[in-house]
């Protein structure tokens, strides 16, 4: 990655996490993926600001939760004899990934670069 919008030790500060740093960095490149492709599209390029850091550390975090997710680490229910618990993390994960990318969105509407356009009409 180019630009980095966030390291691994705010993640896990943030977040609590336990993850390596190997593994905390991977979802931190892959939210900055997201990031910068939505960037791009807007003819945008990142720069380490405030705004970027709070959306990837968004984006990161939802991808940490699906990968507790997926390896059962943090699964949606537990039942232990009659004693049921569940939690909504699919729920947590859609919030996360909005939010950071309506923040990414937010960061390309104040900074999308505007054109001016002039329109000539030909006259006989």
């Amino acid at each position: 990655m180019t630009t980095t919008y966030c390291t691994y030790t705010e993640l896990a500060n943030e977040t609590g996490s336990g993850l390596s740093q190997t593994i905390l960095e991977e979802l931190i490149n892959q939210a900055e993926r997201e990031v910068n492709s939505r960037l791009a599209v807007a003819g945008l390029s990142g720069s380490a600001n405030d705004t970027l850091k709070v959306a990837t550390l968004k984006i990161a975090t939802a991808n940490m939760l699906v990968r507790y997710r997926l390896d059962n680490t943090k699964p949606s229910g537990l039942t232990i004899g009659e004693l049921s618990m569940s939690d909504n993390i699919d729920e947590a994960i859609r919030n996360l990934k909005a939010d950071g990318l309506r923040i990414v969105g937010e960061y390309i509407k104040t900074n999308f670069p505007t054109k001016s356009r002039r329109y000539m009409t030909k006259v006989n």
